[in-house]
């Protein structure tokens, strides 16, 4: 009986984790550049550190390791942006099968890219992966005074859930959490 019970529960623990997020490359052509947006590898993960240093003045929230886990686990994607074979951005999603929920970790573009609609490029694919493995919301966070993402996020259809006091480590900022409706529902209106 406990046989079968450990059996039941290592099954139904793989079938709550859901699968691998499955995601082929892409060339999407963003203003005058073919951007690639691809899978994350593992030897990506220095160049995703230095685009957080860069974007965040010199500090990096993730970090090697971070990034390392992140991209060992069945149920997160990241992609990484590529112009001419050199890494320009990167995004994350997490996906829970439980409650059908994408959930953004981490989106950044280097500087000298930014505004010119790679960011919302890897937004909106995270949205169809999110829509193709049966999600039915997708959230994420942003700093309460980053009104620029804020706006971007915005025309994207994010609409604004709650405050999360203190959310961030480096200086304990507060966090806006913003969801996106994802499924049929949205599509039809």
């Amino acid at each position: 009986m406990f046989r079968k019970f450990n059996h039941w529960l290592a099954k139904a623990a793989t079938e709550l984790a859901g699968h691998p997020v499955k995601f082929t490359p892409q060339t999407l052509l963003v203003g005058n550049r073919s951007i690639v947006l691809q899978p994350a590898r593992l030897g990506d993960t220095e160049a995703m550190v230095e685009i957080e240093r860069r974007v965040y003045q010199g500090y990096a929230p993730w970090g090697s390791l971070a990034f390392t886990s992140e991209l060992s686990r069945q149920h997160r994607l990241y992609m990484v942006a590529t112009d001419d074979n050199f890494i320009i951005g990167f995004a994350g999603c997490s996906f829970n099968w439980v409650k059908n929920e994408a959930h953004i970790t981490n989106i950044a573009v280097t500087p000298g890219y930014q505004q010119q609609g790679i960011g919302t490029a890897m937004i909106q694919t995270l949205e169809d992966v999110a829509i193709a493995n049966g999600m039915l919301t997708m959230s994420l966070e942003v700093r309460v005074d980053n009104n620029r993402a804020q706006r971007l996020y915005r025309q994207l259809g994010f609409e604004e859930s709650k405050i999360k006091k203190g959310y961030y480590e480096d200086n304990h900022g507060d966090a806006l959490e913003m969801l996106l409706p994802l499924g049929k529902e949205e599509k039809n209106d």
